[in-house]
């Protein structure tokens, strides 16, 4: 169910949902008519409800709650489709595009609940889509060094085969969309450190632990965390400008390695 053999492991901060995932996995493992697809589809409803709640400025701590709930779901998708043997592109895609809509509603929701301008939210959206990018970049470098998960692969712009029971035409669609979505930041961060690729024993545990703070999980738990606090006004601050600039000296310190 894990994405990395044991002894690679580190301390994912943003996959703090994980013993609850797989729990929660071995609970559905039998149930055939579960997929992980329709968990994705559980996880991308739960965070629009989130953000319609911070739109219309009610039940905000429900709110925040079901940040960490999406996800806990959103740990779950993937973790099922590994323990029954059964990857799949397209739910591996699916997952992607949808983690971007849930993230769109979200910031612009927030941008509402605190009177802040649309361009406002939507640099925050982007610049926390690109430090998740970071996170994964380097988080995908380390699983295929090390025979781990290989459902994401290093290089995304070839069209992808897929698995025998993946649809042609959903993978299809799927694929463009990530690409419209992802492929540019995908792009963006080889070129800031290529190199990475060749050096993956750079990559140490504690780097990638550093690393994790940018990933999604660990983003939705601090905008959890500032919603419960009634600072929601920080979180725009921090993606602009806080995350990016640790974003940069993360990178320039495994560029230095």
């Amino acid at each position: 169910m894990d994405k990395l053999p044991r002894d690679e492991k580190f301390v994912d901060l943003s996959d703090y949902s994980r013993p609850l995932a797989n729990l929660l996995v071995r609970l559905l493992l039998p149930l055939h008519f579960i997929s992980p697809i329709f968990i994705t589809w559980c996880f991308t409803l739960v965070g629009l409800i989130a953000a319609y709640l911070i739109w219309e400025g009610i039940y905000i701590s429900l709110a925040a709650i079901l940040l960490v709930f999406k996800s806990f779901l959103d740990a779950t998708d993937g973790a099922l489709a590994r323990a029954r043997k059964k990857p799949s592109l397209v739910g591996r895609y699916l997952d992607s595009v949808n983690d971007f809509i849930v993230n769109l509603a979200l910031f612009l929701a927030i941008a509402r609940y605190t009177d802040q301008p649309i361009a406002v939210a939507l640099a925050a959206l982007i610049m926390a889509s690109l430090q998740g990018t970071v996170y994964n970049y380097y988080y995908l470098i380390k699983r295929h060094s090390c025979a781990g998960d290989k459902t994401s692969r290093l290089d995304e712009w070839n069209k992808p085969a897929g698995y025998p029971w993946d649809n042609a035409h959903a993978l299809r669609v799927l694929h463009y969309l990530y690409l419209i979505i992802y492929g540019w930041q995908d792009k963006l961060i080889y070129i800031l450190d290529h190199a990475a690729r060749k050096n993956s024993a750079s990559l140490t545990s504690g780097f990638m632990s550093a690393t994790s703070i940018l990933a999604l999980g660990f983003q939705l738990l601090f905008m959890c965390a500032m919603l419960l606090i009634d600072f929601p006004c920080f979180i725009f601050l921090y993606f602009i400008f806080i995350a990016t600039i640790y974003s940069a000296v993360l990178i320039l310190i495994r560029r230095r390695c």
